[in-house]
């Protein structure tokens, strides 16, 4: 199966200040390494997929460019490395699936720049896309984060626990802008997640109700079965709420360089 990898860096400033909590306690730079170099151990686990990584990168400090450059010949796969030519959150987003809906890919990965990998992960992702895909004989995605937020009151909802191969899953309707799909339902529904990528975070958005409730789970509300690992195969460096109290991240944090 042929894999194209978009993930999006940025390192000179955070969406999640630290006022905020990013339970890690650290520099978004830190951040971005410990989670690219995840990402990269990841993919070196993989022998049985054709994989393409692309950074979209947005005007990252030097210390970033020199890090990503650096390890380039550390990955087993082909990696290019996209100079944003727009800035912020918002409009990188919409470039990053601009560029997932145009992959002639069998599968794209979109991803952010702080989810820590386990090293198991995209293998994992891979595989389990095939098997509910073929199990269903529906087009699926997938998610790698069993976020708490899912098992807190207000967001409780009925899901189904399925076997996997090597563990559990269960359906979700909840992502970010992060997700292994088929480029083709980017590019079926790209009026959703463009009015996604051009109100979200914003007054505009705030005041029509604009946020991944109303635009991004609405697809894996009425198209595609969403489905996450349990426990998770990628953690969310954000928030304290977010820290899974069953999972070590630091342990993972600690062996995520390269």
């Amino acid at each position: 199966m042929k894999v194209d990898i978009f993930l999006r860096t940025h390192d000179r400033s955070d969406v999640h200040p630290l006022k905020c909590g990013r339970y890690c306690s650290d520099s978004k730079l830190e951040v971005v390494k410990r989670c690219f170099a995840s990402l990269i151990k990841s993919c070196n686990q993989v022998y049985n997929h054709e994989i393409n990584i692309n950074i979209l990168d947005d005007h990252s400090t030097d210390s970033l460019l020199n890090y990503l450059n650096k390890s380039l010949q550390k990955c087993i796969h082909p990696i290019k490395i996209i100079n944003s030519n727009v800035s912020g959150n918002n409009k990188t987003l919409l470039k990053q699936l601009e560029l997932a809906k145009n992959s002639s890919a069998d599968t794209v990965y979109v991803i952010e720049d702080d989810y820590l990998h386990y090293e198991s992960a995209i293998s994992e992702m891979l595989d389990s896309y095939v098997y509910f895909r073929t199990m269903t004989q529906q087009e699926v995605a997938i998610y790698p984060f069993d976020d708490p937020d899912n098992y807190r009151d207000k967001n409780i909802e009925e899901c189904r626990i399925v076997l996997g191969e090597k563990r559990y899953w269960r359906t979700n309707k909840h992502s970010t802008g992060s997700f292994m799909i088929n480029p083709q339902i980017i590019s079926h529904n790209f009026d959703i997640y463009y009015k996604f990528c051009e109100l979200y975070m914003t007054p505009f958005g705030d005041a029509f109700n604009v946020h991944e409730g109303t635009t991004i789970n609405k697809i894996w509300r009425e198209q595609v079965y969403l489905f996450t690992p349990i426990p998770s195969l990628a953690l969310h460096m954000q928030y304290e709420e977010q820290k899974d109290k069953f999972i070590d991240w630091k342990e993972l944090w600690d062996k995520s360089i390269l």
